[in-house]
């Protein structure tokens, strides 16, 4: 756990009590800080009372006595409307926190270790999940924690030279950073990797959240590491303006770019992706090429980051190779790409394969199959289910054949049932990108796609 002694003494409010609440009240209360916790969730209060914590409601406490709010991300801080706790401590000027804005004082005012921020729309997990693969293969001291997976910034192991603590960051935890405007307290190296449309009710604007994004870059220095991805407007514009590393998938005028499974650089390959079965698709490539540069930052040998990338395993439910079946006319993959909550997301996979027959649904987000419309021209035929299905029926015709079910399930079924009647040669693909999320069927993506990786089993998709 991260040693927050530097807290010793004064006195936080912890309003959210989940895995990250819980996290931070305990960093603190190990610390020596006064922590009064509350939820607006009865259970998750009487669950925080019986792990042995000081609950007391905070809407009858002064809040003129502590030092700071630590907030949960997933608390309103400005849109659709500001909860009532940050009304409650913009009224007495008290700082408002979350958990990564305390590792950061942390580590910052040690100056033992560094910091990795990842942060974009899309690409966050797979990108920070290869570079602490790669870095870990490497023998550096390389940790991951942040937005992804159980592991909270402040479980992450303690501060000691040389250590790497790579945070994939939401902009919701962005938000929650006001130390990124201090001198001195910028992330050794901060990565933007996209933005496109995604969160606009909790930013009310896609500038707003944007420039939420861009807020790791504010304060870094000239020892300092910027990468930002330059394929959208905003990414273009931040590169420039913060003098960063730019990386394009798309084209070639950017100082690093992806190409044919290659990265490049002033016409020169650096790395080629033709091994690294699990790296496969523009926007892995966009990933590796991120690590690479943030390995080279270390020192970490071309060919010690070849050898890392080859064997790296993938992220569960991201283009996730679940299985295949064996035909006459060619294999069939099924592929598990159950994280692609939003149309951008769906992209990649879709420009990874030729003959796919695509599985899509869930309750839609904002902006619908619109930046689709134009790849889908090219897929086999899409099967939607769940509460989007006829909206996104509606999108779709005039563009691909589709046909609409109740159930993920029968949607799977239905694919392959075609595909066995199709005699056309080559690898065919079942996808699930759903575009939309879970939440109409499904607790949450992972959910979905465990789900969806259980059916390819029993319809006889075997271990690749």
């Amino acid at each position: 756990m991260i040693d927050l002694r530097l807290f010793s003494g004064q006195r936080f409010a912890v309003f959210g009590l989940g895995i990250s609440g819980l996290s931070t009240a305990l960093a603190l209360e190990n610390a020596g800080a006064d922590v009064t916790l509350w939820d607006d969730n009865e259970v998750s209060c009487q669950n925080a009372i019986d792990l042995g914590h000081h609950v007391k409601n905070l809407v009858s406490e002064d809040f003129s006595q502590f030092d700071g709010l630590i907030l949960s991300p997933g608390v309103p801080l400005t849109h659709p409307k500001p909860h009532w706790v940050v009304n409650k401590a913009n009224a007495v000027n008290l700082r408002i926190m979350g958990d990564v804005e305390l590792l950061l004082q942390a580590v910052k005012q040690d100056k033992r270790a560094k910091i990795v921020a990842v942060t974009g729309t899309n690409g966050k997990s797979t990108t920070v999940s290869l570079i602490h693969h790669v870095l870990r293969q490497a023998g550096l001291d390389a940790h991951l924690g942040g937005n992804i997976g159980s592991t909270t910034v402040l479980d992450m192991p303690e501060i000691v030279q040389d250590r790497i603590y790579v945070v994939e960051l939401s902009s919701y935890q962005i938000d929650l950073m006001p130390s990124l405007q201090k001198q001195g307290f910028a992330p050794d190296i901060s990565v933007l990797i996209n933005v496109s449309a995604d969160h606009i009710d909790r930013h009310g604007t896609i500038e707003n959240y944007a420039e939420v994004k861009s807020q790791i870059f504010v304060q870094q220095g000239a020892d300092d590491l910027a990468i930002i991805g330059v394929d959208d407007e905003f990414g273009a514009r931040f590169a420039k303006y913060y003098n960063a590393k730019s990386l394009s998938a798309v084209g070639r005028l950017a100082d690093i770019y992806c190409e044919n499974g290659q990265i490049s650089a002033n016409g020169k390959m650096l790395l080629d992706l033709s091994d690294a079965p699990n790296l496969q698709g523009v926007h892995n490539a966009q990933n590796a090429a991120i690590t690479y540069m943030i390995a080279q930052y270390f020192k970490v040998d071309d060919a010690v980051i070849a050898k890392a990338m080859n064997g790296f395993s993938g992220l569960e439910h991201r283009m996730e190779l679940v299985g295949k079946i064996s035909s006459d006319f060619g294999d069939i993959l099924f592929i598990n790409d159950s994280k692609a909550t939003n149309a951008e997301a769906v992209k990649p996979a879709l420009g990874a394969y030729e003959q796919i027959y695509w599985v899509a649904g869930g309750r839609a987000k904002q902006g619908g199959l619109k930046p689709l419309l134009k790849p889908l021209e090219k897929i086999k035929k899409a099967y939607l289910f769940g509460e989007c299905a006829q909206d996104f029926a509606g999108q779709l015709i005039g563009v691909a054949n589709f046909e609409v079910f109740s159930q993920m399930s029968e949607s799977v079924n239905k694919a392959l049932t075609d595909i066995m009647h199709n005699a056309e040669d080559g690898l065919k693909v079942i996808l699930l990108s759903p575009a939309a999320a879970s939440f109409d069927q499904f607790e949450n993506f992972e959910m979905r796609g465990k789900q969806f990786k259980q059916l390819a089993k029993k319809l006889g998709a075997k271990p690749i």
